[in-house]
C-alpha cells in the first residue's frame, strides 16, 4: 500500500476558472487518499458555491492569504505592504510546516516558499512552471529569481 501524504497546494486564486488543470491536480489527490490542503491567494467563492465543487469539502483546509469578504481580511488590506509581506512568509512557513510536499502551480510560488521555509522543517517543494514565470519573469529581473527555489525544490 502507497503511504498517503499530507499535500499542499500553493495556488493563485481558488478556484480559478482558467486553471482547470489545478483543480484536476487537486482532485486527482483527494481521489487517491492523500490528505491535501490548499493555500490561495484570493477566493472566488461564488464558484466555490457550483455542485461541480462539492469535492473541496473533502480538503483538510483551505486558508485564503487575501479574502475581502471577511473583517480580517478587510483590515489587512489596509495594512503596510510590509505587515502584509511578514503575514504572507508566516502563513507559508506554517503552511509548509503542516504538510510533506508543497505543490506549487508558477514559479514565482515555488520561489516565495523557498525563500520562507527553513529546509529543516519544511516541505519538499514541487513547482510546474506554465508560462509567463519562466519567460516574462525571467526576462524582467536581472539575475536568477528562482536561484532558491531551483537550489531547494525538488
Amino acid at each position: 500500500m502507497t503511504k498517503m501524504l499530507k499535500i499542499g497546494f500553493r495556488v493563485g486564486p481558488f478556484p480559478s476558472a482558467s486553471e482547470t488543470f489545478v483543480r484536476d491536480q487537486i482532485r486527482a489527490m483527494l481521489d487517491l487518499g492523500h490528505d491535501v490542503s490548499v493555500l490561495a491567494e484570493t477566493a472566488d467563492k461564488e464558484m466555490l458555491a457550483r455542485p461541480e465543487f462539492e469535492w473541496a469539502g473533502a480538503l483538510s483546509s483551505l486558508k485564503y492569504l487575501n479574502d475581502p469578504s471577511t473583517l480580517e481580511g478587510r483590515i489587512k488590506s489596509k495594512l503596510p505592504y510590509r505587515v502584509r509581506k511578514k503575514m504572507l512568509n508566516t502563513a507559508e512557513r506554517k503552511f509548509s510546516a503542516e504538510t510533506d510536499v508543497v505543490v506549487c502551480n508558477f514559479g514565482w510560488f515555488g520561489q516565495s516558499l523557498a525563500e520562507n521555509s527553513p529546509q529543516s522543517d519544511a516541505a519538499a517543494i514541487v513547482t510546474i512552471f506554465h508560462g509567463a514565470d519562466m519567460s516574462t519573469s525571467l526576462q524582467s529581473i536581472s539575475g536568477n529569481p528562482y536561484a532558491e527555489l531551483f537550489e531547494r525544490g525538488e
